[in-house]
């Protein structure tokens, strides 16, 4: 079970520091997000400004819901892959980090929405769709 520590808002780099989701070099001046969590024993996790949004959009929508082990680089990947297959142009090649920051466009505006339908030749099923973000109050 993950437990956090420490996180911080948002704030400029100090030094330079690697993405602990997409491995991307997070460079002095660059936004970033950085807590202190804890399996074991402490340790430190950096998320760059694409991997915020990103990962923050795969939670909050409940497109991957932890099994209380965090929300890990492979959980990450997996469904940076899965979603950027869905929702944006496909590439020759994997690049995390362009994958990343692909999706971040595309979360900046909009939000991921479940969506349950049935029908008699498939029964019930889910999907996942893309819908305009909803204006913050």
């Amino acid at each position: 079970m993950v437990e956090v520590i420490r996180t911080k808002a948002i704030k400029k780099a100090r030094k330079e520091h690697k993405c602990s989701y997409c491995g991307r070099d997070i460079k002095i001046g660059d936004p970033y997000r950085r807590s202190l969590l804890k399996i074991d024993e402490p340790y430190t996790w950096n998320e760059c400004k694409y991997c915020e949004v990103v990962a923050g959009e795969i939670t909050s929508s409940g497109f991957f819901v932890s099994d209380g082990d965090g929300f890990s680089r492979e959980d990450f990947s997996e469904a940076v892959q899965e979603l950027h297959e869905v929702f944006c142009k496909p590439l020759d090649f994997f690049s995390l980090p362009r994958y990343t920051e692909d999706l971040y466009s595309e979360f900046c505006h909009k939000e991921l929405q479940r969506v349950k339908e049935a029908n008699k030749t498939h029964g019930e099923y889910t999907y996942w769709r893309l819908v305009e973000r909803r204006p913050v109050k």
